[in-house]
C-alpha cells in the first residue's frame, strides 16, 4: 500500500488529536509554571507546523529560572537557553520545557505538527525538477512518475537529505512495468544514481524510491531528461595512476558533440577530441571535458593520480625524500640484508598534515612488521628488529587511513654488528638415562664466541655441543653468546629420569616409569613376609595424568587398590599388612585406561619384630 494513501486516511484522526492536545495546552499553557517564589516556564516556537524537514527555533519567555531542559518529542533534547531543532520526519511532536531554579522547577509544553511535503510519498516529477520525499518505515517505497520519449537520456539521483540516515535504493520501471534500471550506493555518500539511461520506449515511467535494509529518513530526488540528440559528455583515461612524468591518453565517449575543451588540472588545455597529456609532477589532478554542439554544452569530470616517486631501491644510511601524493598512495622500497642484521626504519613526515604508516615484508612476501606512531609524534618507526633470513626485503611507505598527504623522509639503518639475542635449540627437555643430548646455538645477531655451562661448569664452546647424561636428575644448561658489540645469555632446563617398564623394586627404593600407551601396565615385584607393613606411593610427573595402584599376591589376588588418596591425582596404599609370605606385585596403570604419562614409584616396608613374651 502506498504510504501517501495511509497519510491521507489518517489525516482526520491526526487533526482531531491535534485539536485535543492544543485545547489541553491552551487550558494549561504553563504546566506547573506558578510556584510561590519559584520559576515561571514559558516559551514560543518560530513555527508550530510545516513540511519536513522543518527547522524550529524557540524564544524562551521563562523567568526566575537558571537551568533549562528541552525535550523535542522525537528523542532529541537540549540544555541550551534558546535552542533550535530540525525535524526530519513527519509527525505530531510535544515540545516540553522544564525550567529550574535551585530545587524548584516548572514546565510548559507546545505542539509541533510536521507534515510531509506536498508529494512526500510520491507523485509526478518533471524533468529538471528537484523534490523531497521520506521513507517513513522499513520497507516503505515511494513511487514517482514522469512521461518519457523513446531515446531520451535520463539522469535520476536519490540522496539523503541533510542529517538523514536513509540509505537510498533506486529502481526505474518502464511503461510495461518491467524493471529497466537499478542502482544502490553509487559512491561512499550513499547516493543512488541512474545516469545516461536511454529510454527504450515512449510512455509513463515509474521511479521507485526505496531504502536499503531498515534505514528510514528524508531524501532528495532529482530528475534530468535530455533529448536523444543532446550532448552527453563522458571520457576515460589510461593509465589511471602512475609515476611522474606520467603520460596519459584520454578516450572520448561523448555523444552528439562537435567541439571539445579539455582542462587537465595542471594548467594544460586541449581542443583535440582524444588528446595525450604528460604530467610532470606528482599530485591529484582534476580533469574536466566540456563538450558542445552549438549552444548545447555538457561537462564531465575525473581525476588523475600521479605519484612523484613510486619507490625503488633504498641504500642504508642514505635517506630518501618522497611524497604521499594522494589517498591510498603506497611507495615500495627494497633492500638486501643478511640474516641476523639489526634493522631500523624511520618514516618522518615533512608536512604536519601527514600521519605516516610503515610496513616491512620479508623475502617471501609475508609481512613481518608494521608501525604507525612508534617514532616522534605521528611518525612511524620500526626499530631493533633482527632479520631471520638473507634476502631482499620490502618497505611500504604510506599514510595512515585518513592521515592526509604530503612529503616525507625515509631512512634505513642496518647495523652490521647487531646486538646478540641468545637462544638455544634442543630436541626435547625430558629424557631417560643414559642419553646424549645435543645443544645448538640458534642465537640472532651473528655471535662469534659462545660458552656452554652445565650448572656453572663449562662443557663446550662450539655452535653445537653434545653431552652424555648418565644419571637421573634435573639439569640447567646455560649458553652465553657474544660478538664484538654485546653478549647475551639463555638457559634451558633438562629433566633426565630412570624410566623403566616394571621389574624388581627393593624396599625403601624409588624408581621411575611410564605408561607409554593406552591400556599399558607396569608390574613391579618385591618379596614380602606375612605381616610386613607396606606403603606404596606413586606420583604422576605429567599434568592431567591419573595413575592408579594395585597391590597383588603371587596368585593374583588383589590385596589393595587406590586412585587418588595421595592428593591431586596421585594414588597411595598406606600401611597395608601382607596376608602371606611370597612375591608381591605393584601394578601401575592409568585410571581411565586411556591416559599416558610418566610417574615416580616409592616402596616402603616395615617388618615387625617378635612380640615381647
Amino acid at each position: 500500500m502506498n504510504s501517501a494513501c495511509r497519510s491521507r486516511r489518517a489525516r482526520p484522526v491526526l487533526l482531531a488529536l491535534l485539536a485535543t492536545l492544543i485545547a489541553a495546552a491552551a487550558a494549561s499553557p504553563r504546566l506547573g509554571a506558578q510556584q510561590v517564589g519559584g520559576p515561571l516556564a514559558d516559551f514560543e516556537l518560530s513555527a508550530d507546523s510545516g513540511l519536513a524537514p522543518l527547522l524550529v527555533s524557540v524564544s524562551n519567555r521563562s523567568s526566575g529560572a537558571e537551568r533549562f531542559h528541552w525535550d523535542f518529542g522525537d528523542g532529541a533534547t537540549s540544555s541550551e537557553r534558546e535552542p533550535a531543532h530540525l525535524y526530519v520526519r513527519p509527525g505530531l511532536f510535544v515540545v516540553e520545557l522544564e525550567a529550574c531554579a535551585m530545587a524548584s522547577c516548572a514546565s510548559a509544553i507546545r505542539l509541533v505538527n510536521v507534515e510531509g511535503r506536498d508529494a512526500l510519498d510520491g507523485g509526478t516529477i518533471l524533468g529538471g525538477s528537484h523534490v523531497y520525499g521520506s521513507i517513513n518505515q522499513p520497507g516503505d517505497v515511494d513511487e514517482w512518475t514522469f512521461e518519457g520519449v523513446a531515446g531520451s537520456l535520463v539522469d535520476v539521483t536519490m540522496e539523503p537529505d541533510t542529517g538523514s540516515p536513509v540509505d537510498p535504493v533506486l529502481r526505474l520501471f518502464g511503461p510495461d512495468g518491467v524493471l529497466a534500471a537499478f542502482n544502490d550506493d553509487t559512491d561512499e555518500s550513499s547516493t543512488a544514481t541512474i545516469r545516461d539511461f536511454a529510454l527504450p520506449q515512449s510512455g509513463r515511467y515509474t521511479i521507485e524510491a526505496g531504502a536499503f535494509l531498515d534505514t528510514v529518513g528524508v531524501y532528495a530526488l532529482s530528475l534530468d531528461v535530455a533529448p536523444a540528440d543532446a550532448v552527453r559528455t563522458a571520457f576515460r583515461f589510461r593509465p589511471a595512476t602512475g609515476v611522474a612524468p606520467l603520460t596519459v591518453t584520454f578516450l572520448n565517449d561523448t555523444r552528439n558533440a562537435t567541439r571539445f575543451l579539455w582542462d587537465f588540472g595542471d594548467g594544460g588545455r586541449s581542443e583535440r577530441r582524444e588528446p595525450v597529456h604528460q604530467y610532470a609532477a606528482g599530485g591529484v589532478y582534476s580533469v574536466s571535458l566540456t563538450a558542445c554542439r552549438g549552444d548545447d554544452c555538457d561537462v564531465a569530470r575525473g581525476a588523475v593520480a600521479v605519484e612523484a616517486n613510486d619507490g625503488g631501491a633504498i641504500t642504508p644510511g642514505e635517506p630518501l625524500n618522497n611524497r604521499v601524493d594522494f589517498e591510498d598512495d603506497v611507495d615500495r622500497f627494497t633492500f638486501a640484508a643478511p640474516a641476523g642484521a639489526e634493522l631500523m626504519i624511520d618514516l618522518v613526515a615533512a608536512d604536519d598534515a601527514l600521519d605516516t604508516l610503515l610496513f616491512l615484508f620479508g623475502p617471501d612476501g609475508e609481512q613481518i612488521a608494521t608501525d604507525d606512531d612508534g617514532g616522534a609524534g605521528t611518525n612511524a618507526r620500526i626499530a631493533n628488529l633482527i632479520l631471520s633470513e638473507t634476502g631482499t626485503y620490502a618497505i611500504d611507505a604510506q599514510a595512515f587511513p585518513g592521515g592526509g598527504t604530503g612529503a616525507y623522509t625515509l631512512s634505513l639503518t642496518i647495523e652490521p654488528e647487531p646486538l646478540v639475542r641468545a637462544a638455544v635449540a634442543v630436541d626435547a627437555t625430558s629424557f631417560v638415562v643414559p642419553v646424549e643430548v645435543t645443544f645448538r646455538d640458534v642465537s640472532l645477531g651473528g655471535p662469534t664466541t659462545r660458552t656452554w655451562r652445565l650448572h656453572g661448569t663449562e662443557i663446550g664452546m662450539a655452535a653445537a655441543v653434545p653431552y652424555l647424561f648418565e644419571e637421573a636428575g634435573a639439569f640447567t644448561v646455560e649458553l652465553e653468546s657474544c660478538n664484538e658489540r654485546s653478549c647475551d645469555r639463555w638457559s634451558v632446563q633438562i629433566r633426565v629420569t630412570s624410566e623403566l617398564d616394571g621389574g624388581p623394586i627393593a624396599p625403601n627404593q624409588t624408581v621411575f616409569g611410564a605408561i607409554d600407551k593406552p591400556g599399558d601396565v607396569d608390574d613391579w615385584t618385591f618379596a614380602g613376609v606375612e605381616g610386613d607393613i607396606v606403603t606404596v606411593a606413586a606420583i604422576a610427573l605429567d599434568e592431567e595424568f591419573d595413575v592408579a595402584l594395585e597391590l597383588l599376591t603371587e596368585a593374583g589376588m588383589i590385596v589393595a587398590f587406590d586412585d587418588d588418596s595421595g592428593g591431586d591425582l596421585n594414588p597411595l596404599i598406606d600401611g597395608v599388612a601382607l596376608p602371606s609370605t611370597g612375591e608381591f606385585t605393584i601394578r601401575m596403570r592409568s585410571f581411565d585406561e586411556t591416559g599416558t604419562g610418566r610417574y615416580r614409584l616409592e616402596l616402603a616396608l616395615v617388618r615387625p619384630g617378635p612380640a615381647a613374651g
